[in-house]
């Protein structure tokens, strides 16, 4: 619907539904309590009931009622200094404890994503990273995301007359000839895992 509409129909107020988030749009006349509870990492804030009152003169008031008991925070981590599964965690481990200030960390949920460029042979498990915060007690759940690009020099690879050389001008070749986005992301992991495997370190996976 159009705002305009609502005014034209003689409404002051829409109360609506639908979106997640709260809303008051006092200049507008648009009401959206959203959900009680955060249903995602991106619903952070307080949550709850809006409640509404209009006056003799017809003048309308919104008053939020903050009630929900769980939060959300989301944070980024960059690791690309960090050149080790333990350095890894405890730089996740500073990044949780700092989206966690302010908010009752047993009624939290926090999402890490792990940022930067890092090397190939540093195997970065969000399985394993989820496990570690968890043994830590730090929220009652964390959710880790790898979104880290893999630093691989893949020309003095490939250059090699080995089984690593072999394999980086086989999925370079593939690379070139992928036909979309999905694809070429797809090899971008062949690289990594496949390096990681050939120079025998634990493979971890996104």
């Amino acid at each position: 619907f159009r705002v305009a509409d609502v005014h034209r129909r003689g409404f002051r107020v829409a109360l609506c539904g639908h979106y997640h988030r709260r809303r008051v749009d006092t200049s507008g006349g648009l009401l959206y309590p959203g959900s009680p509870e955060p249903l995602t990492f991106d619903e952070t804030g307080a949550r709850g009931p809006v409640e509404v009152s209009i006056d003799s003169s017809g003048e309308v008031r919104f008053t939020t009622v903050d009630l929900n008991r769980w939060w959300m925070a989301s944070t980024a981590c960059d690791v690309s200094e960090h050149g080790s599964t333990a350095a890894v965690v405890d730089a996740a481990d500073a990044a949780c404890r700092a989206a966690l200030e302010a908010l009752d960390p047993e009624h939290t949920m926090v999402r890490i994503d792990l940022t930067g460029t890092v090397d190939f042979s540093v195997p970065l498990d969000a399985f394993s990273l989820e496990a570690a915060m968890r043994e830590r007690g730090l929220a009652a759940h964390v959710k880790v995301r790898d979104l880290t690009t893999p630093h691989i020099n893949a020309a003095a690879v490939a250059a090699e007359r080995s089984t690593r050389g072999a394999f980086v001008r086989a999925v370079q070749s593939e690379m070139e000839s992928a036909s979309d986005e999905d694809e070429a992301a797809l090899l971008d992991d062949v690289m990594r895992y496949g390096l990681m495997a050939l120079s025998g370190t634990e493979v971890g996976l996104r």
